[in-house]
């Protein structure tokens, strides 16, 4: 009985590490000429598996 009380315990904490580091964000960004992508970049810590998207007319 107890070897179950462990294994749930060992998946638990397993997933909630897995969970926090697959998860990716995704940034919109106004591409258009004159905007400083370094200064806005430097607002940000980019991960392995985030997004870059285009933020269209409107949406930001």
């Amino acid at each position: 009985m107890a070897w179950k009380v462990v294994t749930v315990a060992v998946v638990a904490v397993v997933a909630v590490l897995h969970l926090s580091t697959v998860s990716a964000k995704k940034y919109d960004v106004n591409w258009s000429p004159g905007v400083n992508l370094t200064q806005w970049a430097a607002k940000y810590h980019f991960y392995e598996g985030d997004w870059l998207a285009e933020a269209l007319a409107g949406e930001a």
